[in-house]
């Protein structure tokens, strides 16, 4: 079996789980998806101080909360197999913070996203199910509403939850 990989800083002992940014846990797949490069260069950006500060004001809830937070200590890459225990001790201790990152990716736009919430009514199923992993998350509808009531009507949640219910049997 090949092994897989999650990401971690171990300054801010947070990880992301590359399945639920919507890419696979092989190390290849983690260097070709492009959330996992937005979600990486997202999380270890570093602008100075004023810049970011600047920046940050109007930035929505997540981006502003994780913006540039793996700025010291980078992002490691920690397989399964090749470093057991260290991955299980990431997985145990350290805040998952896979959701919030998409949430943020989503806020700023990136890696498709943009397309992704003008297409709602239209767009494949996967994307859906990463949208719905997300509304689970305080402030999130915020990030989606207004082009989800385009894609589904004023009563957007009957339409979305419809169209993943349909798409599931």
């Amino acid at each position: 079996m090949a092994e897989d990989y999650i990401v971690a800083n171990h300054d801010a002992k947070q990880w992301l789980n590359p399945g639920v940014i919507g890419s696979g846990h092989k190390f290849p797949s983690i260097l070709d998806s492009q959330l996992m490069q937005a979600a990486i260069t997202l999380l270890v950006c570093k602008i100075n101080s004023s810049t970011l500060n600047k920046f940050k004001k109007g930035c929505p809830y997540y981006t502003d909360a994780l913006l540039g937070s793996w700025s010291i200590g980078g992002a490691c890459i920690i397989g399964d197999y090749s470093e057991e225990e260290l991955s299980k001790t990431v997985v145990s201790e350290y805040e998952d913070i896979s959701l919030k990152v998409l949430a943020m990716i989503f806020e700023t736009g990136t890696a498709g996203t943009f397309e992704v919430l003008e297409e709602l009514d239209s767009v494949d199923i996967l994307w859906l199910r990463l949208i719905e992993k997300i509304l689970e998350l305080e402030n999130s509808e915020t990030i989606f509403e207004k082009n989800l009531i385009k894609a589904f009507g004023k009563k957007w949640k009957e339409g979305f939850y419809q169209r993943l219910s349909v798409d599931r049997n």
